[in-house]
């Protein structure tokens, strides 16, 4: 294992007991006589000012090395479930007539929920667009349409992670310097945490004993009564592994939510199904999405949309990244005019003549790779181009929905590929 003073940030994931103990295993590696108090700061959720942090991290200390500074309960961890709490403290705050403290709660609501620039840009046109971006949290926001429009909006919304700065932190903290950050209320789904995994020494409580015996049953019971209520059938071999991985795993019934859409045609559960469910790192990989599409797959691109660590950004990453996909499928129908272009060689040859022509110079279509072209080309090679134009709006409709409603965005994009591979005559 690697020697603990070797690193200078620690994250403990835990309730409280658990934190204290691992900080205390933490200190006393570096402090055998167990005298240090002079030597840590710390900030309780209350004091959270990371500009002041980072400050006093980058500072050299007059206490001496080694010098820890200790971050309680982070809120970079925190889960969507907290946004609430967020709006509920702004509320409070509001009614007691703390109106700028009541707004900086709202802007830190705002960061949680991942708008994108464009949905910013409108609020800050329209504070009554807030209104759409927080209804999944709150019933009335009068109030926060008041705290918009009484002080002005920053040009940018501030960034709510700090993982870049992080990074650099760690990389300028003077020698003898260590960070510790804790959290009882995280979520690993974050994208702060695979940033941490990469810097950080990180001790995480588990979240069970592999020895209780009672909690093994009460799963395998789960699991088996799942399959009998879903209808399907399923080996003894293959039930036994699948218990296997949902004792192992934490959201296991997310997984198993998978399990049943990607076998919904299906009467009996195979091994590779069940696979492909508890795949958590399935991401959306242009190459692979593109041979799926081409190989009209609709069960491994469902293994993409039903990652339970998507978020809902992911998703409207996701649609952005088809519609450019779809959009140079059209373009590539138009170029070609039904020509049939039988390898690469001759597909970058057709494409630098057709450059050529002053209409196409300036064109941003041209500064994609070729090859990416030549994807894009033998992906919707099967598809009209009146169908890809109908499917290409539908993905606006999509992004509308996503950033505007509460659709499943599972089902939009499932519904979107059965389509798209079982259109509708």
């Amino acid at each position: 294992m690697k020697n603990i003073k070797s690193n200078k940030l620690f994250v403990i994931l835990g309730d409280k007991s658990f934190q204290q103990e691992k900080i205390e295993t933490i200190l006393v590696s570096f402090f055998e006589d167990k005298k240090f108090e002079q030597n840590v700061e710390k900030y309780s959720p209350d004091r959270h000012d990371w500009n002041k942090i980072t400050e006093q991290a980058l500072t050299y200390s007059l206490f001496g090395i080694p010098r820890f500074f200790i971050v309680e309960e982070a809120e970079i961890f925190s889960s969507e479930k907290n946004i609430k709490d967020l709006i509920n403290s702004a509320r409070e705050l509001y009614l007691s007539g703390e109106l700028e403290k009541a707004y900086k709660f709202t802007i830190s609501s705002l960061q949680q929920i991942d708008i994108g620039e464009n949905d910013y840009q409108i609020l800050k046109e329209n504070p009554s667009h807030i209104a759409n971006l927080l209804n999944e949290y709150i019933d009335n926001s009068e109030f926060c349409i008041e705290l918009i429009k009484r002080f002005p909006l920053p040009e940018k919304l501030p960034e709510k992670d700090i993982n870049t700065n992080l990074t650099g932190l760690v990389t300028q903290m003077p020698e003898g310097h260590y960070l510790i950050i804790t959290s009882s209320n995280y979520d690993k789904r974050k994208k702060i945490f695979k940033e941490l995994q990469k810097i950080a020494v990180i001790y995480e409580q588990p979240t069970l004993k592999k020895d209780n015996v009672e909690h093994k049953k009460s799963i395998d019971t789960f699991v088996k009564e799942f399959i009998t209520k879903i209808g399907k059938r399923i080996s003894t071999e293959e039930l036994i592994f699948l218990q296997e991985l949902c004792y192992e795993c934490k959201n296991f019934k997310k997984n198993l939510e998978k399990l049943m859409i990607l076998t919904h045609e299906n009467p009996e559960i195979t091994r590779e199904e069940i696979l492909l469910a508890f795949d958590d790192e399935a991401i959306v990989d242009s190459k692979m999405l593109s041979n799926y599409i081409k190989e009209k797959n609709l069960q491994k691109i469902i293994s993409i949309i039903t990652n339970p660590t998507q978020t809902k950004q992911d998703y409207i990453k996701l649609t952005g990244y088809l519609r450019s996909l779809i959009r140079n499928g059209i373009i590539i129908k138009e170029i070609l005019e039904d020509r049939t272009i039988r390898d690469y060689s001759s597909f970058v040859n057709y494409l630098q003549r057709i450059k050529e022509n002053p209409d196409f110079k300036t064109s941003s279509f041209f500064q994609q790779h070729p090859y990416y072209l030549f994807q894009c080309y033998q992906t919707f090679s099967g598809y009209e181009k009146d169908f890809l134009t109908s499917m290409y709006i539908s993905l606006f409709e999509i992004d509308r929905d996503l950033k505007s409603t509460q659709k499943n965005p599972m089902d939009l994009l499932i519904d979107f590929f059965d389509k798209m591979f079982n259109p509708r005559r």
